[in-house]
């Protein structure tokens, strides 16, 4: 943990190996390390892409989201979420269910998220 937070936390590939009930945990993790004026970047296969993942990947993905998801999820700890989805190395945002990659870009971090601090 940085001591006065950094400007920005990119997660890729990570939040999708989260247990659902360790998912606040994790972004209090992520706003902790965090200025009050930093963003966070999420990163995570869309959950469209499952039934063409392999055995592994379905083994190991363990907490799989849709842009709506993460959204939902990022709009309780960031007060503006932007998502975008990614096709062959190129980031857009539209048609969500097609994009194989979603990110989010969470900028105006809460400083409460369920009336306790973040």
């Amino acid at each position: 943990m940085f001591f006065h937070g950094g400007d920005c936390v990119v997660s890729l590939d990570v939040i999708e190996h989260i247990p659902v009930e360790q998912e606040d945990m994790y972004f209090q993790t992520v706003c902790r390390n965090l200025k009050n004026d930093g963003v966070a970047v999420i990163g995570t296969p869309n959950v469209t892409m499952v039934p063409y993942s392999s055995p592994w990947n379905k083994i190991a993905h363990i907490n799989n989201y849709d842009q709506k998801r993460l959204y939902d999820v990022m709009s309780r700890y960031f007060e503006n979420v932007f998502i975008f989805g990614m096709n062959d190395e190129v980031l857009h945002t539209g048609m969500y269910p097609m994009a194989c990659y979603i990110m989010a870009l969470g900028c105006g971090k809460r400083r409460y998220v369920d009336e306790q601090p973040v």
